[in-house]
């Protein structure tokens, strides 16, 4: 990602580098998930970093499927990462192609028509 990263900032130019740097920041990192699936999988820590809030409060109600919901997830997870950064990357691009079309249009400044 880093050098993917670098590479955009140098064709998109210095003025959407910042996007690419939250997106950067936004993306979830594997390790973490399974960190937090270990330590509260049952609660739903891991759905919660990935921002999958509905889910999460469903593993709180019923202790992660009663832990088999946990075990799948095991399996699962790296699938589930890479889902997520997915969708943070295509709603990057969305974002820097919105900035960029309100960047190149720019109304016009001050009275261009006599009222005569």
């Amino acid at each position: 990602p880093g050098l993917r990263s670098r590479n955009m900032r140098r064709q998109e130019g210095p003025d959407q580098a910042w996007l690419l740097d939250g997106a950067a920041e936004e993306q979830r990192s594997l390790l973490v998930a399974y960190v937090l699936l270990l330590v509260g999988g049952m609660w739903g820590l891991h759905y919660t970093y990935l921002g999958e809030e509905e889910r999460a409060r469903k593993y709180r109600q019923t202790l992660g499927y009663c832990f088999v919901g946990v075990l799948l997830d095991i399996c699962r997870l790296p699938m589930l990462v890479a889902d997520v950064n997915f969708r943070l990357a295509h709603d990057m691009e969305a974002s820097m192609s919105e900035a960029s079309r309100r960047q190149q249009y720019s109304p016009p400044r001050g009275g261009g028509g006599g009222g005569g």
